[in-house]
């Protein structure tokens, strides 16, 4: 796999997360509002939804705005632009 194809499925593996996330928004504020710490909610976050460490923390990081229905379509479309691009 070449470096492009790489940063390709790494961007939809966040995206993946970040659209789970939206879905599934109320546990992940429970998750965080219940860690002491960053490092202790991005270990949850990787642990209630099978994403990576980078993409934990993108979530963490996530700002309310993505909760926008217009946002979630943006990124449910670039999801399945990468999709395409990576499985023609």
């Amino acid at each position: 796999m070449n470096d492009s194809t790489r940063s390709l499925r790494q961007r939809l593996h966040v995206l993946d997360g970040l659209l789970l996330a939206i879905e599934r928004r109320h546990e992940l504020v429970d998750i965080v509002s219940g860690c002491e710490s960053t490092d202790m909610a991005v270990h949850r976050i990787t642990a209630r939804f099978g994403v990576t460490e980078p993409a934990a923390r993108v979530l963490l990081d996530m700002q309310f705005r993505r909760l926008l229905p217009q946002e979630v379509d943006k990124l449910r479309q670039e999801a399945a632009q990468l999709r395409a691009t990576l499985d023609p």
